[in-house]
């Protein structure tokens, strides 16, 4: 009994020859006879040319797979070099601005040390005309409230001082002016308060600083009355 077996082929790509099916119909195998019988084109197709096709065919599966492969990652990459451009563009702006910040700090610590000399020198200079002002300037301490007998404050020391520097009747010293010092809360606790008193010519005022300092107070109704310089917080401090 005669049997016939069709053999079919697929067109693959990248092999170089083609079976058509018309050749694949006629082709019969005669199984009593074992006779077989094949159409030309297969006949043709030696092994070791369907290999050669074969890896030909591999290798340009790799080739196109490997160029599909960097395509699809150069698109996904793409959009992160251009964040990366972004952030170093970003990173490099704002290291300059950091460099122009830091030039501006030394810049300004600069400038405060020349405020801060220029400060010093013009309280210095202030203190000096303070200390120069002041220098016509004595301080009473212990005048109690009334002993003025309703005169008016620089006729009254005026005319007690006239007492005690020795001068002659109808001379007394030239005082600017005078007012008393401190909270009247101070009279009230019965602590009079500090009289400072301007002299006009700085002889005067230093021939009361000399008597006082020679007996040590100066008296005044029998009540004992300290003679200060009048100084600033600033040289108070400094001694």
């Amino acid at each position: 009994m005669a049997s016939t077996i069709r053999i079919y082929s697929y067109n693959v790509r990248g092999l170089n020859n083609v079976i058509k099916p018309t050749e694949l119909a006629d082709s019969t195998v005669n199984m009593a006879s074992g006779a077989v019988s094949l159409p030309l084109s297969l006949e043709n197709n030696s092994a070791p040319s369907t290999k050669k096709d074969l890896i030909q065919l591999k290798e340009e599966l790799k080739v196109e797979l490997l160029n599909s492969f960097t395509s699809r990652v150069t698109e996904l990459i793409q959009p992160i070099q251009a964040q990366l451009s972004e952030l170093v563009k970003d990173l490099r702006d704002t290291s300059k601005i950091a460099e122009n910040t830091a030039e501006l700090a030394l810049t300004l610590q600069d400038d405060v040390k020349t405020l801060r000399t220029s400060e010093t020198q013009i309280n210095n200079r202030l203190t000096s005309l303070e200390n120069r002002w002041r220098l016509l300037n004595l301080k009473f301490r212990g005048i109690g409230e009334g002993m003025e007998e309703g005169k008016e404050l620089t006729n009254f020391l005026a005319t007690w001082l006239a007492g005690i520097l020795g001068m002659e009747e109808g001379k007394t010293p030239s005082i600017v002016k005078a007012y008393k010092l401190g909270p009247l809360t101070l009279a009230r606790k019965g602590r009079p308060q500090d009289i400072l008193a301007q002299f006009l010519f700085p002889y005067i005022r230093d021939r009361v600083l000399k008597e006082a300092r020679i007996q040590g107070f100066l008296t005044c109704k029998d009540a004992k009355i300290q003679v200060l310089l009048d100084l600033s917080s600033e040289t108070l401090d400094k001694r």
